[in-house]
């Protein structure tokens, strides 16, 4: 298993209740896990689950209103965190997709009870 990352450039503008907001240099990346086997001898990708989404603003995390925040980095953190928990995967698995995650959005925190 592996995490697929999708980064997309957003341009244009976004109205936002009659205010035109600039999407300039917003980015949004997206990350979900896929289980790799081969078929009739062909790499193949299945998709497990969907981790989540942040954006990025000129390489800062941002909040989708576009305001800078390092919380976007936690929040995505407990979402995956969540689906993870839901999945029947190995502890290696979930090991290998936890240091995929941390190596784009940081290092993961310790959930606390």
């Amino acid at each position: 298993m592996f995490v697929r990352w999708v980064d997309k450039q957003i341009t244009g503008f976004e109205g936002n209740w009659g205010v035109a907001q600039s999407l300039t240099g917003l980015a949004s990346h997206s990350a979900a896990l896929l289980h790799s086997y081969r078929e009739n001898g062909k790499p193949r990708q299945q998709r497990v689950a969907s981790l989540g989404v942040f954006h990025t603003r000129n390489g800062q995390l941002v909040t989708k209103e576009g305001r800078v925040s390092r919380d976007v980095a936690h929040v995505f953190q407990l979402h995956a965190t969540r689906v993870l928990d839901g999945l029947d995967i190995s502890d290696d698995d979930r090991a290998k997709a936890e240091q995929q995650l941390s190596d784009k959005i940081g290092p993961f925190v310790e959930a606390t009870a």
